[in-house]
């Protein structure tokens, strides 16, 4: 009995330090691509929508 409380004792550990690993590397993940966006200059793409010769695409439905 004991070593099958101690299985999943160690499960639920393990599973824990997945999900949180988990969890920083999608906040690295974000910081990262906002840094990215940043850096390609994501405000030219808006002043591009802008300006008279801007047609979106039409939709597909």
């Amino acid at each position: 009995m004991i070593y099958m409380v101690a299985g999943y004792l160690i499960i639920w550990l393990a599973s824990f330090a997945f999900i949180i690993s988990l969890v920083q590397r999608q906040r690295q993940l974000r910081r990262e691509i906002e840094a990215l966006r940043e850096m390609a200059g994501e405000d030219k793409v808006t002043a591009a929508r802008e300006t008279p010769e801007y047609k979106p695409s039409p939709t597909l439905r």
